[in-house]
């Protein structure tokens, strides 16, 4: 059985009760009594995941949550160590191999919570002002190294091409200048910013300037009748110029500084109480987001398992997205994603649909999935969508559902919205599977703004992902291989003609593909539409082929429309 969490409260308390009593074979409750009892057992599991998450905050306010393996059982599945049964030790073994496969993009309350740790202590802000100052003094350095490198070589020149009477002469005057250049260029530098302090100061740049001038003269007679002379004074120009940046530096050195100053000021300040108190407030909003999702799907929240149940893991969670991006490979094609990145996922304790908390740019799943993992994702999703239209489209895609005739008595923006989920998960689950179960006229909107474009190429989820910088780049490589392009690479090529509009060189890649793996679907079915768009008959066969022996899904029955027509 799984180690019991580290509490002796009477929110523990009421916990363990009143999951005893729901998961007794013998309670004789009313549906009534059940949801009330749900309800309790709701409130209670979150007041004791505060008091575990709060027990992880020491005193000396270390770097990181030092969280045991109960503890993540407990925060990350809702599994508290109740003494329910067997079927604990399995789900908590289950937790355990989910958190051993992790997959990049999706996270636990653990993880949210040790975020949050890190951003309430401001731990990564620290270590970036001291990567920052660390920076500044080594540019500094080189700064300084180039100043006197330049020296060097300017003095070099001036070796080669002067006398020696001409030299020492020159030598003398470099002394005086090198001696007056820092401070003068300091004033100068004030000057240009209108920073002299006083009449003081202002009388100081004058003489500086007046003898500077008399300095640079006196240099240019010595240089007059010297070849190397505008190669040496462009290098002394050069280390004025450096020690411009120089000051340029130390400027931002002093504010880094000052920052770092302030930074710990302010770290002095932070207590455990405020530390708790910031994960407790995370929390709060990770419940709000789950009880939306429980009330979404009409279901009973079961933040703690009364029983066994499926669980939602990273590995099921991204096979699930692949499936959704496959048949919705536009949905991160937006100005908000390009701008602030696509939702990460996190994985929350209860049950329903999952939803998108749009302040942190994530999708809050539950971990016990409402019927399916891939149905809770793509609720999630669905709101997702929903928020990307409002802030970028001005609900031009809800706009253009709602006009659909057999919406045509739903004017209510939410009840819209949730017709809209409600198609996006059937979409998602069955018709993308080639069962037809939505309206006729839903499908075929679903086709037209969220389906991939049946006449081109079947799109991996590596393509998807690509951004159109990487496309150039991908692109650049593989026309580098020609010749020596295995059949993944010469799918990936064929995919980037077509884009490119190059349907011919396409159906030639995708063919290629084919001579190595001869019944591999997708080549033949991008094959098709790439003779299809070259104009090439060869199109129909390729099709045929792909309906003949392509397992069921939307893209047969695709096929078999084009091959219709």
């Amino acid at each position: 059985m799984p180690e019991q969490a580290t509490t002796t409260s009477e929110a523990f308390q009421r916990l363990r009760e009143t999951a005893a009593v729901l998961a007794s074979p013998d309670s004789d409750l009313t549906p009534e009594d059940r949801t009330k009892l749900r309800a309790r057992l709701d409130t209670s599991a979150w007041e004791v995941f505060g008091e575990v998450a709060g027990s992880c905050v020491l005193d000396d306010l270390q770097d990181d949550l030092p969280l045991t393996e109960k503890d993540r059982n407990a925060l990350d599945y809702g599994l508290f160590g109740l003494g329910l049964g067997p079927w604990e030790d399995e789900m908590a073994q289950a937790a355990q191999a989910a958190r051993a496969e992790p997959v990049p993009g999706v996270s636990f309350v653990t993880d949210a919570l040790r975020a949050e740790y890190r951003r309430f202590l401001r731990i990564d802000e620290g270590r970036s002002l001291y990567e920052k100052q660390k920076g500044i003094q080594e540019r500094l350095e080189l700064a300084g190294v180039r100043t006197e490198s330049l020296k060097k070589t300017r003095d070099r020149i001036l070796g080669w091409v002067l006398s020696s009477d001409a030299k020492r002469k020159l030598d003398r005057t470099l002394a005086e200048t090198e001696e007056m250049r820092e401070r003068f260029l300091l004033l100068q530098r004030k000057v240009d910013h209108g920073q002299l302090k006083d009449t003081v100061e202002r009388r100081e740049f004058a003489e500086a300037k007046e003898k500077m001038i008399r300095l640079r003269e006196e240099r240019d007679r010595i240089l007059a009748d010297a070849s190397g002379a505008p190669k040496a004074l462009s290098l002394d120009r050069r280390v004025d110029k450096v020690f411009f940046e120089r000051l340029d530096l130390q400027d931002e050195l002093a504010a880094t500084g000052a920052r770092i100053d302030v930074f710990h000021t302010e770290a002095r300040e932070m207590n455990p109480r405020q530390a708790r108190a910031a994960l407790v407030e995370e929390l709060r909003s990770l419940r709000m987001f789950t009880k939306m999702g429980a009330q979404r799907a009409r279901s009973q929240p079961e933040t703690a398992p009364i029983g066994k149940r499926e669980i939602a893991t990273p590995r099921k969670i991204a096979e699930a997205l692949d499936h959704i991006l496959a048949f919705d490979p536009r949905l991160f094609d937006n100005s908000l994603a390009r701008r602030e990145g696509r939702p990460t996922i996190l994985l929350v304790p209860g049950t329903g649909y999952g939803i998108f908390d749009w302040a942190k740019r994530r999708l809050v799943v539950p971990t016990i999935p409402y019927r399916s993992v891939p149905e809770t994702l793509a609720y999630a999703i669905a709101t997702y969508r929903d928020d990307v239209d409002a802030q970028t489209n001005e609900r031009t895609l809800l706009k253009s559902y709602g006009a659909l005739k057999v919406n045509e008595n739903s004017r209510s923006s939410m009840k819209l919205k949730g017709l809209l989920a409600k198609d996006y998960i059937t979409w998602m689950t069955r018709d993308s599977k080639g069962l037809a179960t939505l309206d006729p006229e839903n499908r075929e909107w679903i086709e037209e703004n969220i389906a991939p474009r049946p006449e081109e190429p079947i799109l991996t989820r590596e393509m998807i992902d690509l951004a159109p910088r990487e496309r150039r780049g991908l692109l650049k490589r593989l026309e580098g291989q020609a010749g020596g392009l295995d059949a993944e690479d010469l799918y990936r090529l064929g995919v980037l003609r077509f884009w490119g509009e190059e349907f011919v060189q396409a159906a030639e890649c995708f063919d290629k593909a084919l001579e190595a793996k001869p019944c591999w679907p997708e080549a033949i079915y991008s094959s098709g539409v790439s003779h299809k768009r070259a104009g090439r008959s060869l199109w129909k066969e390729r099709l045929s082929e792909f309906v003949r022996i392509a397992p069921q899904s939307w893209w047969p029955k695709k096929a078999q429309r084009m091959l219709a027509k």
